[in-house]
């Protein structure tokens, strides 16, 4: 099989030069057709994402939810920071982006410390204590090796 890709299309030509021009020939359009199809996702997709960036932040608070479906205040979102002799720097980087979402109050951060970081108790009570009234809720754990 190997063989017949590498060099059927040497063979194809010297035997059936108008299968070969037919097979090309698909090929080429397939190519084509799926290249436009790519670009023209890209800027579809392009032009959504502009659309959307030009609305309000809580535009989709505001929309109407179809019959049966949970209201939006009723969702609350769960995050999970695992983390092993992380610099405390970097760990209050990801919980102030976390905090400065519109959201906040409805996020619980569960944090999955190692037991075998000496500074891993100390570390995740102290974040808990400066975190505490900008989230929906904090925890964190220690996980034996």
């Amino acid at each position: 099989l190997a063989f017949f890709l590498y060099f059927g299309h040497v063979w194809l030509l010297m035997q059936r030069p108008d299968i070969a021009v037919w097979v090309i020939g698909t090929f080429i359009v397939y190519g084509v057709v799926r290249f436009y199809a790519m670009w023209f996702g890209a800027w579809n997709c392009l032009f959504l994402l502009r659309k959307n960036d030009t609305r309000e932040p809580d535009h989709w608070q505001k929309q109407a939810r179809p019959l049966g479906s949970m209201a939006f205040d009723s969702v609350w979102h769960a995050i999970i920071i695992p983390n092993y002799k992380e610099p405390i720097d970097k760990l209050r980087q990801t919980l102030d982006t976390i905090a400065a979402q519109s959201i906040a109050s409805r996020i619980v951060v569960c944090m999955g410390m190692e037991a075998r970081d000496p500074n891993a108790t100390a570390v995740a009570e102290l974040l808990q204590s400066e975190y505490a009234g900008r989230l929906g809720g904090d925890c964190y754990s220690l996980h034996p090796v």
